[in-house]
């Protein structure tokens, strides 16, 4: 077989057996630019790559759900939208960072998750610093519908009741988004 002079290192082009599960193996490497050209190589798989780096969120190693969530921001899907909401709430402040940019690279389409996730998550200061994050950068891009930017509103002042919080997020789903039982959990 030939190599494409363009292949990269580890890239599943290059060598026609590498799966999807070896590349995120690689994830676990102690070295960085072995798990950075692994997460490329993921990226260019697009689409079907998805479903494993999903899995990947809710892994126990803290490395593996940031490059998981590094490779979703590159790989917008909106069926990670609910893995990535509940990555607001990780313990490790990179993971929530990259979970937040792969949800403002969904843009629209994840705003219904993250409004859901709210009501879930109130009691959670890491989470409603993401959500507050991820409605900024939306709101400056105008993509926020209007009820939604009454959720940001109220985000912003942090002295605001969870009652409060939670009744605007709620009345955001209904209002732009249709209901809520596409997006609470079951």
């Amino acid at each position: 077989m030939q190599v494409s002079p363009m292949a990269a290192p580890g890239d599943p082009h290059e060598h026609p057996g590498f799966q999807i599960e070896e590349l995120i193996d690689a994830f676990r490497s102690g070295e960085g630019a072995k798990r950075e050209r692994a997460r490329r190589a993921i990226v260019r798989l697009g689409r079907k790559a998805v479903p494993p780096l999903i899995s990947c969120l809710s892994d126990v190693d803290d490395i593996v759900r940031w490059e998981a969530a590094k490779a979703l921001k590159d790989i917008p899907n909106v069926s990670a939208a609910p893995a990535l909401v509940n990555a607001l709430a990780d313990p490790v402040p990179g993971v929530r960072w990259l979970a937040a940019e792969a949800l403002i690279a969904l843009r629209e389409q994840g705003l219904p998750h993250l409004l859901a996730g709210i009501v879930r998550h109130v009691d959670s200061v890491w989470f409603l610093e993401s959500a507050h994050h991820i409605l900024v950068v939306l709101g400056r891009e105008h993509v926020l519908p209007r009820a939604t930017e009454e959720v940001l509103h109220v985000l912003r002042d942090y002295t605001a009741s969870r009652e409060h919080l939670t009744w605007s997020a709620h009345r955001a789903l209904i209002e732009e988004f249709g209901s809520l039982s596409d997006t609470l959990p079951k």
